[in-house]
């Protein structure tokens, strides 16, 4: 029986494994194939479904389904033991990115704009900063992009990975579209591989269960094998310094969040957590400004290195993409102001009021989630200081929401004990997760009922895909305030709390 025992874990793992498994398939690989749809610019399940309203009522079942079956995953993973659940949860997930490999992008068609910048580079020399796709009308490319106008919103890392690999796919669509996404299932495996590496190194009983978090959560499978977005490599870098703090390899760390800002920014809100973590080790104000000197010459060489190949004389804020999205708001709380603000102050001067709030609210709340995190005795703070930033900026600060953008708090979220914060993410992966759904819903269902005039997109968008986290992360902001003032000493001060 207790051979029974042991194997019962590994067996429900790979039962939901299979499960998962078919559900890909059936809704996704099947009905989206990449080797049926590849000659289709532009598809999303809309376009390519027969009846589109019933094909993004199918994914959201779907997806509701996938997350039921994960849930049930992280449940047999928490309390198993010996290498057969290992096992399980590996060969799942490599099941799983493997079918969804062979899936045109059906919800975002990102992967293609990478493809077009790369190809900027690599097939005709020129700079994905300031050459527009719009400049080659001849590439194959071109019409699978919308963005076609713009330049590239990436870092100097991502442009100079994606010229490699569309150097060595050629022209075909099928070969760079699944050479694009095997280096996001790459950095997908690095990802879940640091944070087992991390967990076995402080809580070795969390390690399957953080693993199969990441790496079974349909959120992340679907934009990762599915769409190929390149989150996956930026994710794989936070991921790097969160290990690297816990190893108290600090200037490695901080380098990490350099290299990851470097493909997309979004690191550079935790690099001052790296740094407060190095300070809580150091003693000396010598020492500390040694290295506080020391990573700014570091990330300021790194930064010209990897810039360097794309400088061109002229303006350095085109070279960095600064404010090139300014005016550009959807599914978030900014895109709400925003509205308001508009008839009021115009486009421009409301743009600039509501980015700048947001931004100086997210400032705010990084110097907060610093304090908490140098008084924090707890072996998870900086996993706990880091996903509170993420999720400040995803729920009350980002000007522009996507669902891929839940990467980034689930790799930290994965290191936290099962509790409030991490609960509050799962629900949040769900929730982004059927914006497509909920897009399609406004801009075709209602626009067929002619209701447009009377219901505003940025609400329902927003309300829709965001409104469930927002209610659960205020209940737990203010289930944790009260429990600080319950344990307060009487006439003293409440205790710091980080739960």
């Amino acid at each position: 029986m207790a051979e029974v025992g042991r194997g019962a874990p590994a067996a429900r793992l790979w039962f939901l494994a299979a499960a998962s498994f078919s559900l890909y398939c059936l809704a996704f690989v099947r009905n989206y194939s990449l080797a049926e749809w590849w000659n289709w610019p532009q598809r999303e399940i809309g376009s390519m479904a027969p009846d589109g309203a019933q094909g993004y009522l199918i994914y959201g079942l779907t997806m509701a389904a996938l997350f039921a079956i994960y849930l049930l995953a992280l449940r047999a993973a928490e309390n198993a033991r010996g290498l057969g659940p290992w096992i399980a949860v590996i060969g799942g997930a490599i099941l799983i990115n493997a079918a969804m490999l062979l899936a045109y992008p059906f919800t975002s068609g990102d992967l293609f704009e990478y493809i077009i910048r790369g190809r900027v580079a690599s097939q005709y020399g020129g700079n994905p900063f300031y050459d527009t796709p719009s400049l080659y009308p001849g590439d194959p490319f071109l019409y699978y992009s919308w963005w076609r106008y713009w330049p590239s919103a990436y870092g100097p890392i991502w442009e100079l990975i994606a010229r490699s690999l569309t150097r060595l796919s050629g022209d075909g669509v099928v070969a760079n579209a699944v050479a694009f996404k095997l280096a996001a299932i790459a950095a997908y495996a690095g990802t879940a591989a640091l944070i087992g590496l991390n967990l076995r190194a402080t809580r070795p009983s969390w390690a399957l269960r953080g693993v199969a978090l990441f790496a079974w959560n349909p959120l992340v499978i679907v934009e990762t094998a599915g769409n190929g977005h390149n989150d996956s490599l930026m994710v794989l870098f936070v991921a790097a310094g969160a290990f690297l703090v816990v190893k108290r390899r600090y200037t490695l760390a901080a380098m990490a969040m350099v290299l990851g800002a470097l493909v997309k920014f979004i690191p550079a809100l935790l690099l001052p957590l790296v740094l407060l973590a190095a300070m809580r080790d150091m003693h000396g104000v010598r020492r500390r400004l040694g290295y506080l000197l020391g990573i700014g010459a570091l990330g300021a060489a790194l930064t010209v290195v990897f810039y360097l190949p794309f400088w061109e004389v002229g303006s350095i804020t085109d070279l960095l993409g600064v404010g090139r999205r300014s005016l550009l708001f959807t599914t978030s709380l900014p895109a709400l102001l925003w509205e308001l603000a508009a008839p009021r102050l115009g486009v421009v001067e409301a743009s600039r009021v509501v980015s700048g709030a947001a931004l100086g609210a997210l400032v705010l709340w990084m110097g907060w989630s610093a304090l908490r995190g140098w008084k924090s005795q707890e072996l998870e703070w900086f996993a706990r200081a880091g996903i509170s930033v993420f999720l400040f900026y995803l729920l009350v600060s980002v000007l522009w929401f996507f669902p891929w953008y839940l990467l980034w708090p689930l790799a930290l979220g994965a290191l936290l004990p099962r509790g409030g914060l991490q609960k509050g993410v799962l629900l949040f992966s769900f929730s982004a997760s059927l914006k497509p759904a909920i897009a399609y819903f406004y801009y075709v269902v209602l626009a067929e009922g002619e209701q447009l005039t009377t219901v505003r997109p940025e609400w329902v968008l927003t309300l829709g895909t965001m409104l469930l986290p927002w209610v659960f992360f205020l209940g737990l902001a203010l289930r944790a305030g009260a429990r600080r003032a319950a344990e307060a000493p009487p006439g003293g001060q409440a205790r710091a709390d980080d739960g």
